[in-house]
């Protein structure tokens, strides 16, 4: 007589991805993004989920040995396997001897919130330049916005606020490294 194991594995039935999508991208949120971005050669399913991955979580911890060349190429190559789906959140913490390009950085947090990210946390050692895209200060879904810069060394003090902010589903504000004038605030 077969174990009620041996009969799962003969019906070939893929149990790995079984559960519903939701089930999984919380299982994928948890992983680490090195990971998740070789998951989709698993099977279709896990394509799929892969491809509609809603967290993106990029640390300089799980990427410490790699120049910020290989790095930028590791998420661009992670923003095209994604589908025309909507992020929840994105996050970028880097610091270190490898200062990322900071077009990069624009083009990624532009990325996340043309894909109506609810979340946007970046923290960087140092940022270079006076702006994000002004698509991240007008986004309606927008929820929570954490903007961390090092000092740049452009004579500003920091990031420059733009001059027209519309974040109507904002509930959560942290910002370093900023510089607000008064227009900005009006």
């Amino acid at each position: 007589m077969e174990s009620t194991d041996d009969q799962g594995m003969d019906s070939g039935i893929d149990w790995i991805s079984v559960p519903p999508t939701e089930i999984l991208h919380n299982i994928l949120s948890l992983v680490r993004i090195r990971t998740v971005v070789r998951m989709p050669r698993l099977s279709m399913r896990w394509r799929q989920v892969c491809e509609a991955l809603q967290f993106i979580r990029l640390t300089r911890r799980e990427f410490q040995h790699w120049k910020a060349e290989k790095f930028a190429r590791f998420v661009n190559y992670l923003l095209l396997l994604r589908a025309r789906v909507d992020l929840h959140t994105f996050q970028l913490r880097w610091y270190g001897p490898s200062p990322l390009d900071y077009n990069d950085v624009r083009m990624w947090v532009g990325y996340a919130a043309k894909h109506n990210v609810k979340v946007i946390d970046v923290v960087l050692e140092a940022y270079d330049q006076d702006f994000l895209p002004c698509c991240v200060f007008i986004s309606p879904f927008l929820q929570e916005l954490n903007l961390q810069f090092g000092e740049a060394s452009h004579g500003h003090v920091g990031f420059v606020l733009p001059h027209k902010i519309n974040l109507p589903s904002l509930k959560k504000l942290n910002l370093s490294e900023v510089e607000v004038s008064q227009l900005s605030l009006d």
